[in-house]
């Protein structure tokens, strides 16, 4: 795959480029996460109140795969919300091939970007790919002028909260109706974050 600069090389040499979506239907990246923590959501509400708390909880290895990294199966149903010539990536790698893999798209009603989906090789995580490739993000973010980036993820999936919070993310809420009707119950709730342009 050509590479094709995007932004300043990271640390260790690591390079970011734009792909085209042939070039990542050629990719094999699994998505997926090991933790030894989850967070749990508490919610109590009243006549006058309505509470979310979120509570960090050890566990014994807490592993989740999302997929196998095929991108016509992880890619499917974003096309089925987004129009598929509107969805960009953008690839992080030390060598000669993508170990990092970015995908968002701009969404002009409420002028932000939407981060749809970060993924790293199992061999290249906590190495700063991730980091790096929401760092250029940051970067288009800014170079687009749109008021900020927005993501969802679960909040069983505390490395990926961890790593969006250091890169200046807020929780700015949570959908505990998302994926299935028990979620709450199953602790497998949405959790949407935000990072506001400066």
């Amino acid at each position: 795959m050509k590479a094709q600069p995007a932004g300043e090389e990271g640390p260790c040499d690591i390079r970011y480029f734009a792909l085209s979506a042939a070039e990542v239907g050629r990719l094999r990246i699994p998505s997926g996460f090991e933790t030894d923590s989850v967070h749990e959501l508490h919610r109590s509400e009243d006549e006058d109140d309505l509470r979310w708390h979120l509570v960090s909880r050890k566990v014994e290895t807490f592993r989740k795969s999302y997929d196998d990294g095929d991108p016509r199966e992880w890619l499917e149903p974003y096309y089925e919300q987004i129009d598929a010539g509107r969805v960009r990536f953008l690839a992080a790698s030390r060598g000669l091939e993508p170990e990092g893999l970015l995908t968002y798209c701009q969404v002009d009603w409420n002028d932000t970007l939407w981060l749809l989906d970060i993924r790293v090789s199992e061999s290249e995580r906590r190495s700063g790919l991730g980091s790096g490739l929401l760092r250029e993000l940051q970067t288009i973010a800014r170079q687009k002028r749109v008021r900020g980036i927005s993501v969802e993820t679960q909040i069983n999936n505390v490395p990926a909260i961890h790593l969006y919070r250091r890169c200046g993310f807020r929780v700015s809420g949570f959908n505990d109706h998302l994926y299935e009707n028990d979620d709450a119950e199953r602790q497998d709730v949405a959790v949407f974050l935000f990072w506001e342009t400066s």
